[in-house]
Order: C-alpha cells, then structure tokens, then sequence
C-alpha cells in the first residue's frame, strides 16, 4: 500500500533523475523523485510528514510507500530494522555513507549521534550504510497507587528488609511480583508477549545484564581482542561461532521460566496487551515499549494518569565471567545492579540502494531525517514510539508531549538515557546477520517454550543450541564467518 506522498521520487522504480545541480541552488533536486519503502504503516505516515519538508525545501518529489518485507528492497531510499541491514548489505544492496556527511560540519551532525548507531548498528563490514531514524526504547512501568499502599509496604518490608519500591533489578522484579501475588490472589505481570519479537526482546534484555560484567568508560584496553569480545553476544566476535550455550543465555530463559506463576493468563480480556494489563488487569509492573507508554490512560486534563510510574530497565545482581562462574555485580554498579543494554531489535535505520538513480539527494533527504529537527520531532510522537540515538534525544523536554507531570517526564528521560546505555562500553547487540531470522525463529520457539512452563529452562536452551547448530551446518562456513564478523562491523 502507497502510506502517503510527498513532494519527490525514486529513481529506482524507473524514473531518470538528472544531476543535482539542474534543479539550481534553491532547489538543488528539483525533477528528482524518490520512492521510500517502510514495511510499518505508522511510520511510513511519520517519515510522509517530515518527507514533505525536505521535498519542498530542495525541489524533489518523494513517494513514501508501506509495502511488505518481501517489497521493501524495490525503493531508492530503504527503511529497514537494525536487524535486516545484513540481508541487505550482504549483496552490496545499500550505498556507503559518504565520508562528507560524518564531519562536524555538516547539517548532520554525525558526532551528535550515540556512538553504538555510529559504529555498530548503522554499519557493515566497517562501512557506514544507513542512517539511524529511530532508536528503540523501554521502561519498566508500575502501579504507584499499589506500591503506595501502607499494608504492603509494611508487609513487603517485613518481608524483604526493604521499601517497597520500583525494582532495580530483575531479581528485585521476580520478588516483587511474587509479594503482589501473593498479597493480591492475582496475577502482577502481563501475559508472555504473543508477538514473537516482543517476547525475544524481554528474553534478550534480561540475558544482555547476566552476559557480561558492564564495562563503562572509553578507556583504552591492552587486551588485543577486547573490540571484539565487547561486540560479542550470540556469536563469538572473532571466531563466528554461536555463544547461545554461554551461562547467560539460560538464565535469562530461568528468569521467564520463575515467572510464569505470577503472569495473567493467555486468551483473558486485553489479550496480551500489557498496557491493558496495568490498567484494566491487575499486573503491579509491566516492561512497556515506548508506543505503549504513549497509550497509557490520561485524566481529563490530559495528564497521564498518577497511578503509572516509570523506571529504569532493571539490570542483574549477578553476571557470569568468562569462565562461566556466576559473580555478583561490582559494588560501584549502582542501584541499578549490572545493568547491560540490549540494543538493535527494534527502532528503524535507513539506506541508499545501489540502484538509486540520484543518491546524493537519497543521503540528503537521510541525513535531514536523522538530523536534530526532524529526529526530535519524530521521537517527541508517542504513537510512533520512536527511541533515542542523538545526544538531543536525551533531553527531557524531547518527551514532553508523552504526557506525563514534570517529574515523571525526567523519570522518562532518564529511562531513555539508561536503555541507551551512553556510559556503556560493551552493550550487547541484536543479531545482523542475513541468516538471523531463521535463528531467532528457532531461539523464540524454545524461549516460549520456557517463559510459558512448558519446558525446563536448560533444556529448552539446549534444544536451541542444537536447532542453531543443525543451520549452520547447512551453510558455508567461510560465509558464516565473513556475515558475524561484518554483522558487528568488522571486515
């Protein structure tokens, strides 16, 4: 389906644009047409209006279309999750960054850009390939008015030794969705995600904190291969072999697996809407995206209601080493315990195709969309939920049309700030590779398998593993190597 159309065309889809420079210095496109694809609607509409701006600005004609994935590489200008740059990039798909946007100087402002989307999830193979349009993005939201109560802060701290508060770690969260359990005689989570990524995401955001030790600061390492071991997550940096058996993987798969009897049932009234669940339902806390922080009811004075608080991701009171020992988290982690961002799964990037007739207008158009105006305005929308990846973004003024007080718009903007994880050296990161849909098929299948108690956590691991094992033994191994060295942008 055509979302919308603005002032501009793609060659690609068989038009001829002539050079820039015919359209003159006030309108430097002018008789270019670009097509864009988006397989989201919602942010097809989106990219339409900040589409329009350019269009009119420069002279060129740009058709926005929301097509299917299958569809979606037949446009000049490609809107892609972070994910699918390798199905891409692999066949030499997408057009190079060229090295004039990524100056100080330019209306881009490419240092401004978080340093994950600059070196690892806007690249391949150690080339720039795509712009950044939106970031992805959670919190953890709860009942205020439920942790407000004085018999359950007088239990809970009976209980535990401590406040009843928004819990800083998903150790805290499983105790604390136990206490309401049990206090309440009902369900204090949503139901496991029906939408397989959803559920893979919470899986990944729990494993990414017992992975890896968090490591902060940009300070230079003697190890020869610390690049390498930062970026590695599901596959081994410098090997390309899978780490899915690594501690980390099984836990988090536990963690799901602990929960279960505190979840509200599958096919109740709300389906698995977690929003419906804190509102309607009786969970106590809930991971929200960002497009469902927006939905969040409002009183009549168009405030978010006062019974939702938002908080920080929760990080893990324990990590596993290289060794695979389980240790507990540095003392100087803070509240938050060891808390590693997991990045990349959702949010959009956009490229150039190689067979663009006129990509210098393709990365201007880009570059405009990625830049401060246009990427505020884009993040500042709540039904399109868009995440942060400028440091502009990090402002609380950025979230105010979410709707919440002034207090709660800084918790959201300081929620935005820890999922980024600026202060991280060694996030993990959403697998790229070409072959990652297959995998992270076979990867949810046991994790559902798992967070729905049907099968022991370990054991839904290790049928995974084998799954990953038996795929790649169906490839090239020379091709599996050069995919998960490229996928974290190594050549």
């Amino acid at each position: 389906m055509v979302a919308a159309v603005a002032v501009g065309a793609l060659g690609c889809g068989g038009a001829t644009a002539p050079p820039p420079a015919a359209g003159g210095a006030d309108k430097p496109f002018a008789g270019v047409t670009l097509t864009a694809t988006c397989p989201d609607e919602t942010f097809a509409r989106e990219l339409t209006a900040r589409c329009a701006a350019w269009a009119g600005r420069t002279g060129a004609k740009v058709v926005v279309e929301s097509k299917p994935r299958a569809d979606a590489g037949r446009g000049d200008v490609v809107v892609i999750r972070p994910t699918e740059i390798g199905a891409f990039a692999a066949k030499g798909d997408l057009l190079p960054l060229p090295s004039s946007y990524q100056g100080s100087g330019h209306a881009l402002q490419w240092p401004r850009i978080v340093d994950i989307y600059q070196k690892s999830l806007s690249g391949w193979a150690g080339e720039v390939v795509a712009l950044p349009l939106a970031g992805d993005g959670y919190v953890l939201a709860y009942r205020a008015d439920r942790f407000a109560d004085n018999a359950h802060r007088a239990a809970f701290q009976q209980k535990h030794a401590r406040p009843l508060a928004a819990p800083a770690t998903w150790e805290e969260a499983a105790e604390v969705a136990a206490f309401f359990a049990d206090a309440d005689k009902k369900p204090s989570l949503p139901p496991v995600p029906a939408d397989p990524a959803r559920l893979l995401t919470e899986y990944h955001q729990v494993a990414a904190c017992y992975d890896r030790a968090k490591v902060a600061g940009g300070a230079e390492s003697a190890d020869p291969h610390a690049t390498e071991r930062a970026l590695s997550f599901h596959i081994q940096a410098e090997t390309g072999r899978p780490r899915l058996s690594a501690p980390g993987f099984t836990a988090a798969a536990a963690w799901l697996h602990a929960a279960v009897p505190f979840r509200a049932p599958l096919g109740g009234p709300g389906g698995t809407d977690p929003v419906y669940a804190l509102d309607q339902g009786s969970a106590a806390l809930a991971v929200l995206s960002l497009a469902e922080v927006g939905r969040l009811p409002r009183d009549p004075s168009g405030v978010v209601a006062a019974r939702f608080r938002i908080a920080n991701l929760p990080g893990t009171r324990t990590y596993f080493d290289p060794t695979g020992q389980r240790v507990p988290a540095a003392r100087d982690a803070g509240p938050q315990g060891n808390f590693v961002p997991y990045l990349g799964s959702g949010g959009w990037v956009a490229g150039v195709a190689t067979g663009c007739a006129a990509p210098d207008a393709g990365w201007d158009l880009l570059a405009e969309l990625a830049g401060v105006t246009a990427s505020l305005a884009t993040i500042g929308e709540p039904t399109v939920g868009a995440g942060p990846f400028r440091i502009e973004h990090l402002d609380p003024a950025a979230w105010i049309r979410y709707g919440f007080d002034k207090n709660r718009t800084v918790d959201l903007a300081q929620g935005m700030r820890h999922y980024l994880g600026t202060d991280v050296t060694n996030p993990a990161l959403a697998l790229r590779t070409p072959d990652q849909a297959a995998l992270m098929a076979a990867l949810e299948t046991e994790v559902r398998a798992a967070a729905t108690g049907k099968s022991d956590p370990a054991a839904a691991i290790a049928r995974a593993v084998d799954a990953w094992t038996t795929h790649d033994a169906a490839q090239k191994p020379e091709d599996l190597t050069k995919w998960r060295r490229n996928a974290v942008n190594l050549k």
